[in-house]
C-alpha cells in the first residue's frame, strides 16, 4: 500500500505540533507526559514569587509555580497558581508555606504536609502560610548588632578613658614584676628539681620508713588495741573512785593547813606566843647561864651542898 504524500504531510504536522508542545512543557519545567495537579493559594504578598519558581516537599522539588495574579475582588491579595506532580498524594489540610529559595532571595513553595485522610483534587486552593523574609529575618540581628557596636564603642572610651598614661606606665610596670615573679618561681623549680635529685636516696629512705612503720601498725593492730582498751579500762576505774571527793578533802585539808600557818606566823596561842615571841629565849638562855654557875660552884665547893657525917 502506498502512503499517499498528502498523509505524509499530515504525520509530520502532528508530529512537529506534538514536539513543539513537549519541548514548550519541558522548558516550561512541566512533565508533559507525567498529569499533574493543578493548586491554588492566597497570598498577602509573595516577596518576589515568580513563575517557574518550584514547589518543594521535603527538599525535593514536585513542581513549579504557573502563574502569580490578583484576586479580581481588588482586595489586593495574590493568587498563586502551582502545579504537583501526581505521584504525590497531599492532604487536604496541607500547608502552601512561601519560603525564601538561598541567600539570593528566591522564593519558593513548600509543601508541609497535613494529616487529613482526605486528598487534594486539581483546582483546589491550599492554606497558605508566609516565612519572614532574608530582610525580616536580618532587621532583628541588625538592630542587635548596633546596640553591641555601641555598648562597644562606650566600652572602649571608658577604656580610654581608664588606661591614660600613668596606668599604662603602672599596667607596665606589673607586668614586669610579673615576668621577674615568674622567672623566680622557675628560678625555684629548677633548686627544688635539683634537690629531688640529689637526696633522691633519702628521700626513698624516709618513704621506705614511713612504709616501715604503717606496717608495724598494722601488724601491732591487736596491741595497740588492747592498750587503748586498758587506758580506757583506768580512766573508767579513776572515774568511779570518787576522785572528786578525794581532791575536794585534800583541798580542805591543804587549807585548814594553810589557817594554821597563818595562826603560828602571826603568834597566835601557844605555839604561836613561842615561835614569835623572845622572851622566852632570853629566860631560857638566862637560866642556862645561872644553872652553868651553879654548877661550876657545886665544883668548886661541894662541901658546901653535900654533908659528909662520921660515925
Amino acid at each position: 500500500m502506498k502512503i499517499s504524500k498528502e498523509f505524509k504531510i499530515g504525520g509530520l504536522t502532528i508530529l512537529a505540533i506534538v514536539l513543539l508542545m513537549w519541548g514548550n512543557s519541558f522548558l516550561k519545567g512541566k512533565k508533559f507526559f507525567n498529569p499533574q495537579t493543578e493548586l491554588y493559594a492566597v497570598y498577602d504578598n509573595v516577596n518576589g514569587l515568580v513563575k517557574t519558581n518550584p514547589v518543594m516537599l521535603n527538599g525535593l522539588k514536585v513542581g513549579q509555580v504557573e502563574s502569580v495574579k490578583f484576586l479580581p475582588d481588588k482586595s489586593g491579595k495574590l493568587l498563586v497558581c502551582f502545579f504537583v506532580d501526581r505521584d504525590f498524594s497531599i492532604p487536604k489540610n496541607s500547608i502552601a508555606k512561601l519560603t525564601n529559595n538561598g541567600l539570593l532571595g528566591s522564593k519558593a513553595l513548600q509543601i508541609i504536609l497535613g494529616d487529613a485522610t482526605q486528598y487534594v483534587e486539581s483546582y483546589d486552593t491550599l492554606l497558605s502560610a508566609q516565612e519572614a523574609g532574608l530582610s525580616e529575618q536580618i532587621q532583628p540581628i541588625a538592630y542587635k548588632l548596633g546596640n553591641i557596636i555601641e555598648q562597644m564603642d562606650s566600652i572602649l572610651v571608658a577604656v580610654n578613658h581608664v588606661l591614660n598614661e600613668q596606668t599604662q606606665a603602672d599596667l607596665i610596670n606589673s607586668i614586669n614584676d610579673l615576668q621577674v615573679s615568674l622567672r623566680h618561681i622557675s628560678s625555684i623549680t629548677a633548686k627544688a628539681d635539683v634537690l629531688m635529685k640529689n637526696n633522691a636516696d633519702q628521700l626513698t629512705n624516709i618513704v621506705a620508713n614511713a612504709e616501715s612503720f604503717t606496717a608495724n601498725l598494722k601488724a601491732n593492730n591487736d596491741e595497740l588495741t588492747h592498750i587503748i582498751r586498758n587506758f580506757s579500762a583506768i580512766s573508767d576505774t579513776i572515774q568511779q573512785s570518787n576522785l572528786s571527793a578525794a581532791i575536794h578533802n585534800l583541798s580542805t585539808t591543804l587549807e585548814s593547813l594553810d589557817d594554821v600557818l597563818v595562826n603560828l606566823k602571826n603568834g597566835e596561842g601557844t605555839a604561836g606566843k613561842l615561835l614569835t615571841n623572845d622572851s622566852l629565849y632570853f629566860e631560857l638562855n638566862r637560866s642556862a647561864e645561872q644553872l652553868n654557875l651553879l654548877l661550876e660552884d657545886i665544883r668548886n665547893n661541894p662541901k658546901k651542898y653535900v654533908r659528909i657525917s662520921v660515925f
